[in-house]
């Protein structure tokens, strides 16, 4: 269903963000559908830092890129869409613990819920399918392996899960998708709009949005936004 000018309510100031827990935040068990790439991958917070620690990595490739897909699906065996890239492991890498750097920007790590290990393809000549070391397939990104993260805690933004949408206002005159229950879950963004306006629509601040969308994490604070770009309200789906 789309709203475009009917107001559901006022929209209210939001409340404040709670800091990021230190220590592991996050683990999860590589598995392959084989089971030939085994190991295990923790999140680590340390003040301003944070890390992925991969550990007892046993690979079964020469190369292994290591991914957090931005919308996880175990039913998908590719990941070339939306996702976090890490260094790859390469054959011969020591067999201590490897400790990839993490950058949660704007957010927090409950936005990561796998971590998956690839190889890569390169085009078949003529177009429509990429070599892998394992011959023809239809992704350039093939999964070898996903760890499943388990978090220690929710969403640092919980007061994100239930917003009103205020109305159309100048600068924020775009269309809004309602779910089943009456909550915003998707703004679509129309001509000359700023994202403080959008956001300001809804009761939010810039640094909400950016929280609910990963894509404008590493922008400027006050960009425009592109017309007819969908912006994700629903803090279910980041």
């Amino acid at each position: 269903m789309v709203a475009t000018a009917r107001p559901i309510a006022e929209a209210q100031p939001t409340a404040e963000a709670q800091p990021i827990p230190e220590g592991v935040v996050a683990s999860g068990a590589f598995k392959s559908a084989d089971g030939s790439t085994t190991g295990t991958v923790d999140v680590v917070v340390q003040g301003d830092l944070a890390e992925l620690v991969l550990r007892d990595l046993v690979p079964t490739h020469e190369r292994l890129g290591v991914v957090a897909p931005l919308r996880g699906s175990e039913a998908d065996p590719c990941v070339d869409s939306a996702a976090f890239a890490f260094a790859d492991i390469v054959a011969g890498t020591p067999t201590g613990p490897l400790v990839l750097p993490l950058s949660f920007a704007r957010c927090d790590p409950t936005f990561i819920s796998e971590i998956a290990l690839t190889t890569a393809g390169n085009l078949v000549p003529g177009g429509g399918a990429f070599e892998q070391s394992f011959g023809s397939s239809d992704c350039i990104n093939q999964v070898v392996a996903r760890a499943p993260l388990v978090s220690t805690f929710g969403p640092l933004r919980p007061y994100l899960d239930t917003f009103a949408n205020g109305g159309t206002r100048s600068g924020a005159g775009g269309e809004v998708v309602i779910d089943a229950t009456g909550r915003p879950v998707a703004y679509t963004v129309a001509p000359n709009e700023l994202l403080p306006e959008v956001a300001g629509r809804f009761g939010i601040t810039p640094g909400d949005a950016f929280y609910l969308n990963l894509a404008h994490a590493g922008s400027p604070e006050y960009p425009m936004l592109y017309v007819n770009e969908v912006l994700n309200l629903n803090l279910r789906a980041r």
